[in-house]
C-alpha cells in the first residue's frame, strides 16, 4: 500500500508540474515525435545480441567510411539506432542523439535561435532535412520530411 500511495501523488505531483510548466512557458516549437534515438556503444556486435534480445528485435547493420575510417551502426525498425564509438569510451553505452520529428526545420530554427542556440550542422538530402546542435553533451537533430508520405 505504501507504495501505490507513493506512485499515486508522483503521478500526481508530476502531473500537475507539467500542466504548470505549458502554462508558464508558451512556444512555438512543434515536436510531432521523437523519431529515432541513437545510443553510443564500444562494441556494435554485442550491443546488437543484448539490446536485440532484450527488446526482441532485429538490426540491420551498416557501414559507413569517414575520413578516420569506418563508423558501424545498426538501426532497428522501431528507430533505436546504436553507434560503435571509433574510439572506445565509457564502460556504459551511453545515449549520443535524438531525432525530433517538426513540421519545419525552418521553424524549429528560428525557435531555437530565440532561445540562444545556433545549430552545429545542417544536412538535406532529398526531402529530407535536418538541423544538428549539440546542447548539453546530446546531439538534438530536427528533422523535418517535407514532400515524404508520412506512416507512423
Amino acid at each position: 500500500m505504501g507504495n501505490h500511495t507513493r506512485t499515486a501523488s508522483s503521478q500526481t505531483f508530476y502531473g500537475s508540474q507539467t500542466r504548470r510548466h505549458a502554462r508558464r512557458h508558451s512556444s512555438s516549437l512543434e515536436v510531432e515525435k521523437i523519431e529515432m534515438v541513437c545510443i553510443a556503444v564500444n562494441e556494435l556486435d554485442e550491443a546488437v545480441q543484448f539490446y536485440g534480445r532484450l527488446l526482441d528485435t532485429r538490426f540491420e547493420i551498416r557501414e559507413t567510411p569517414i575520413k578516420e575510417g569506418v563508423v558501424r551502426w545498426g538501426i532497428a525498425p522501431f528507430g533505436l539506432e546504436l553507434l560503435e564509438r571509433p574510439v572506445k569510451g565509457p564502460e556504459s553505452d551511453t545515449v549520443r542523439s535524438f531525432h525530433l520529428r517538426v513540421p519545419d526545420v525552418k521553424s524549429a530554427r528560428e525557435e531555437m535561435k530565440s532561445k540562444g542556440f545556433n545549430p552545429f550542422e545542417q544536412f538535406t538530402a532529398g526531402q529530407l532535412r535536418e538541423l544538428v546542435y549539440h546542447i548539453r553533451g546530446l546531439r538534438i537533430i530536427f528533422v523535418d520530411h517535407k514532400g515524404e508520405a508520412r506512416q507512423d
